[in-house]
């Protein structure tokens, strides 16, 4: 089984954040490569390859760009994405403290921890292509993925949408985290999903009483300069 983990790296800080997420997979995360997708030239080429990382190069695109426009980068690779079984997209401002577990299936999604229970706040503009009245659970955007044909449909289905917000010239309430709940709440079935717990996007030094195995880090007490130091 081949298995991918993806970053988006938009700016210096956030290469930082990534190599720190990167190395925690490789102590709590099943056997896979990474890809750190970046805005950051590599002389002559837009591929970097060590070991088994691989730095693919994007257009900056700053906050919220660099987010929102996430699956048009993938897109841009899809290529690549298509050589594996499972992609896994994680944000580069966290760390895995645990290993993961089975989250082998076709979509997988994480349950925002700060709206368990309830519809969270989805989109509810209907100028918006991620409006949503209809969803019966709140999807944190940090952690994704699941077998490279759904995902990448996932991806592609999402893309488009952003692509029509933005002829409108409308942004999402809350960016790609609102075109994936729209996404979660009209898949024809929900056997197609893994939803896993809020420990997958546990809220750094939070005291709610779940395990956390992948942390959401608290950037205002690192500001921008990550406790490990670049080496892109």
């Amino acid at each position: 089984m081949k298995i991918v983990l993806i970053t988006i790296a938009d700016g210096a800080a956030y290469w930082d954040y990534a190599r720190n997420m990167f190395a925690s997979a490789k102590e709590y995360f099943p056997r896979h490569d990474q890809i750190t997708f970046t805005e950051r030239p590599f002389k002559a080429t837009s591929t970097f390859l060590r070991g088994n990382e691989y730095h693919l190069q994007i257009a900056s695109r700053g906050y919220p760009g660099a987010t929102l426009y996430r699956y048009h980068a993938f897109l841009q690779y899809e290529h690549w994405l298509n050589k594996y079984d499972y992609v896994f997209y994680c944000d580069a401002d966290m760390e895995f403290v645990a290993p993961v577990g089975d989250i082998f299936a076709p979509l997988v999604a994480v349950l925002h921890p700060g709206y368990l229970g309830t519809r969270g706040t989805p989109e509810d503009r209907p100028q918006s292509a991620a409006y949503c009245t209809n969803n019966g659970a709140y999807y944190a955007g940090g952690f994704q993925g699941g077998e490279s044909v759904a995902y990448l449909s996932a991806a592609k289905d999402m893309a488009g949408k952003i692509t029509e917000d933005a002829l409108r010239q409308i942004t999402a309430v809350w960016h790609d985290e609102s075109h994936w709940n729209h996404y979660l709440a009209n898949l024809p079935t929900n056997d197609r999903l893994l939803a896993l717990g809020p420990s997958y996007c546990f809220p750094e030094g939070s005291k709610q009483a779940y395990p956390p195995i992948l942390i959401a880090l608290d950037k205002r007490k690192r500001g921008n300069h990550p406790r490990f130091p670049s080496a892109c």
